[in-house]
């Protein structure tokens, strides 16, 4: 409520806001005015109602209030994954443009080495098989932005057919 004794309602939307940005705030007020809505949007009220308010009206508010939450919520998780794969992808192919060219000597030695020095030998061919094995793992880091990419394709697939169906029921 924009009037209340001990604070105003605009000085709790600013404490709300200031403790959590992500919180909607719904003001309320008998006494609306353009000036006291603009303000209240202001400060970060998510709306504003005149009361009395229908209990639909509210309902309907506090509805988009928490789908706004949800859907925010969602964005930043898909923006931290695709960063999270992004780097991924480029490590991986940093890591394996690396790889490559450790292993292409490692077979070069390997070939050109005379058969005396079996240490040498064995001691290059355990490098390059090590090398491979973590070429592999390197490789199923790649698979890390197909995985993002296919789950929020997908999910933003469902969210749009459900648009549809919410816009066809009104």
């Amino acid at each position: 409520d924009l009037k209340m004794p001990e604070i105003s309602g605009l000085e709790l939307i600013e404490y709300v806001k200031g403790k959590s940005k992500d919180v909607p705030v719904i003001a309320m007020t008998a006494y609306g005015s353009l000036n006291s809505a603009v303000e209240a949007l202001r400060v970060g009220a998510y709306d504003y109602l005149i009361k009395p308010c229908e209990f639909d009206m509210v309902l309907v508010v506090v509805e988009r209030a928490i789908e706004r939450t949800r859907l925010t919520a969602e964005s930043e998780e898909r923006n931290k994954l695709n960063a999270i794969a992004v780097a991924a992808v480029t490590l991986s192919h940093e890591t394996n443009n690396l790889l490559t060219g450790i292993m292409g000597y490692l077979e070069i030695f390997l070939d050109d080495l005379p058969e005396d020095k079996k240490e040498i030998k064995k001691g290059l061919s355990i490098m390059l098989d090590n090398s491979r094995k973590i070429a592999a793992v390197v490789k199923k880091f790649q698979e890390v932005r197909k995985y993002v990419t296919t789950k929020y394709r997908a999910e933003e697939t469902m969210l749009d057919l459900e648009k549809a169906i919410s816009d066809v029921n009104k």
